[in-house]
């Protein structure tokens, strides 16, 4: 059940010469996915507060 998400991770990155050849375990992978996610999290809320302000 594993696998297709890893597959799906792998061309979420895909667009980033050797991206992922860098990283060796699903972990890593997991990891560098969860911050991605947190950052445009963040961006996101930034710009709903921006917008509610207007």
């Amino acid at each position: 059940m594993c696998r297709p998400f890893r597959v799906c991770e792998k061309k979420l990155f895909s667009g980033k010469a050797g991206y992922l050849s860098d990283l060796e375990s699903d972990e890593e992978i997991a990891k560098e996915i969860q911050n991605k996610i947190n950052e445009l999290y963040l961006e996101a809320a930034e710009m709903i507060e921006m917008v509610n302000e207007s």
